[in-house]
C-alpha cells in the first residue's frame, strides 16, 4: 500500500488516465450504444475509432465494442462501461445496475469502471447504492471508479446546483474521479482577481471568451431551427410549401456560414438539412408549375436570421454573465503567460 492507504495499482491506473504531467486527459467516450443504439457516427465503431486513436489518452466504452472494434496492441487506457440495464426507447432513463463483472473488467485490463449515476430521479437509491458497491469492488482489485452524473431526458438538471450535488454525494460514497456536464460558472475568474493571480485570471478569462464564442453560435443554431420549425408547421398544403420554405432555405445556409469557423461539424449537419429543404421546395415548385422558386437570402430570411441573432444573444448573455473587467498584463506577465502556455 502506498501512503493514504490507496494502492499502488490503483495510483497507476489513475497515472495512465489522467498524466502526472498535465494532470489533464483526452477521453473519448464511446459507450453511447449501450442505451442509443446505433447512433449516427457510432454504426460502426471502429470505424469510428481507430483515426481518433493517436489523439486520445483513454476510452470509454463498453466491453462489447472494445473487444470488437479496438485494437488490443493501441496504447490507449480503457474506461470501461459497467452500467445498463435500460434504453432510450423504455418508458424511462436511470433504471440501471451493474451488468460487468469485475472479473471481466481485469481480463480487459480496464484502467477504470464508469457508472452512471441518477440523482433526483426514482432511481437514485438503486444506483447510489450500486456506485458504492462498484467502488467496494475497486478497492479491492486496485481498479479507479469514475462516477457520470447522468440526467437522463431531463436536461434542464444540467445546472449548477444539480451538478454540485451529485458530484458530492458520488466523492462521498467513494468515486475516484467524476465525469459530469460544465455548468456557465465563473469562480475562477473572480478567484483568481481576489488573489492578485492577475496572469491567471486573464487567461481563464481568454478561455471563458471561446466558450461565449461557442455558446453564441449554438444558440443562434437552436433559435433559427426553433423558427425554421415553426414554419415548417404551418404548412398546410402543398402550394404553400415553396413560400414557406423558400426563406427558410436561405436562412440554413446564413446559419452556416456564420457557424462554420466555430462549430464546423454542425456547418455539415446544416449543409445536409440545406440539401433536404432545397430539393423539396424544388420538387414542391414542379408539382405546381412554379419554377425558379426563390431559395436564398430573402427579406424573409434576413429577418428570421436577424430576430434568431438577437434572442441567441440574449440567451448567451443569460448563461454566460458579463466577466469582470481584468488589467491589461504588463510586459513580464505576458511574457510568463505565453512561456507557461
Amino acid at each position: 500500500m502506498t501512503s493514504g492507504g490507496v494502492s499502488w495499482g490503483l495510483q497507476n491506473r489513475l497515472a495512465r488516465l489522467i498524466k502526472p504531467q498535465t494532470k489533464r486527459t483526452v477521453m473519448l467516450a464511446v459507450d453511447h450504444g449501450y442505451f442509443l443504439g446505433p447512433i449516427k457516427g457510432l454504426e460502426n465503431p471502429k470505424r469510428t475509432i481507430t483515426p481518433l486513436l493517436p489523439y486520445a489518452d483513454a476510452l470509454m466504452l463498453t466491453r462489447g465494442v472494445l473487444r470488437t472494434s479496438v485494437d488490443p496492441t493501441a496504447d490507449v487506457a480503457i474506461v470501461l462501461r459497467v452500467s445498463g440495464g435500460n434504453t432510450i426507447a423504455g418508458p424511462v432513463l436511470g433504471n440501471e445496475d451493474i451488468v460487468t463483472s469485475i472479473r471481466d473488467a481485469i481480463r480487459l485490463n480496464a484502467a477504470a469502471l464508469a457508472f452512471s449515476i441518477y440523482v433526483g430521479t426514482p432511481y437514485e437509491h438503486q444506483t447510489l447504492k450500486a456506485l458504492a458497491k462498484l467502488v467496494d469492488l475497486g478497492e479491492d482489485y486496485g481498479i479507479p471508479i469514475l462516477a457520470v452524473t447522468a440526467v437522463g431526458r431531463e436536461l434542464e438538471k444540467r445546472e449548477t446546483k444539480y451538478i454540485a450535488l451529485a458530484c458530492r454525494v458520488a466523492a462521498e460514497l467513494g468515486a475516484h474521479f467524476i465525469k459530469t456536464y460544465y455548468t456557465p460558472e465563473f469562480e475562477k475568474v473572480v478567484d483568481a482577481l481576489i488573489s492578485k493571480d492577475q496572469t491567471r485570471a486573464v487567461m481563464y478569462a481568454n478561455e471563458v471568451a471561446e466558450l461565449r464564442k461557442v455558446a453564441k453560435s449554438l444558440f443562434l443554431v437552436q433559435v433559427a431551427l426553433e423558427q425554421i420549425g415553426l414554419r415548417i408547421e404551418s404548412i398546410r398544403e402543398i402550394g404553400e410549401v415553396a413560400a414557406y420554405l423558400g426563406p427558410v432555405v436561405g436562412v440554413v445556409k446564413d446559419v452556416r456560414e456564420a457557424i462554420k469557423n466555430t462549430l464546423p461539424e454542425i456547418g455539415i449537419e446544416l449543409g445536409e438539412i440545406q440539401d433536404i429543404l432545397q430539393e423539396t421546395v424544388m420538387e414542391a415548385g414542379e408539382m405546381i408549375g412554379v419554377g425558379g422558386v426563390g431559395i436564398y437570402s430573402t427579406p424573409d430570411a434576413r429577418k428570421i436570421l436577424e430576430e434568431a441573432k438577437v434572442v441567441a444573444e440574449q440567451r448567451m448573455k443569460e448563461s454566460f454573465p458579463a466577466l469582470p473587467s481584468i488589467p491589461a498584463l504588463t510586459p513580464e506577465q505576458a511574457k510568463s503567460t505565453t512561456e507557461s502556455g
